[in-house]
């Protein structure tokens, strides 16, 4: 069953066309249970609490612990999220970057743009993701 899935899957290089084969082969109910337990895994990677996973991705304490048992089981998970959370650490210093770089005050500086953009970066600083 596996070797089936990889050979109807893993054969799309498209990312459009592997969402629209995910699509086809999945229900919608389906493709968020499976994503919310890959984000479930991801936070608890990156070290959210218990309570404030709970709130966001509305699942119970118990599936939260099933999944942390998971992923403390599995390095390749781990290895694959560790890649995917530097990505994000790098995309979150250049914001800071390019928030920095584009106030204003600066003779391109937008004062509009600039106040998004700095509220968007304190709202994913202050939620943790």
């Amino acid at each position: 069953m596996s070797e089936l899935l990889f050979e109807i899957l893993g054969r799309e290089s498209n990312r459009e066309i592997f969402t629209l084969t995910l699509s086809d082969i999945f229900s919608p109910v389906e493709r968020l249970m499976i994503g919310k337990r890959l984000l479930v895994m991801y936070v608890l990677f990156i070290g959210i609490d218990y309570w404030t996973i709970c709130d966001v991705v509305k699942v119970s304490r118990a599936t939260i612990a099933k999944y942390a048992f998971l992923l403390d089981k599995s390095s390749h998970i781990k290895h694959c999220l560790s890649t995917i959370s530097s990505k994000k650490e790098i995309q979150k210093t250049l914001d800071q970057w390019v928030s920095s770089f584009f106030t204003p005050g600066v003779s391109f500086g937008n004062w509009k743009n600039s106040g998004k953009f700095k509220r968007r970066l304190e709202e994913q600083e202050a939620q943790g993701f």
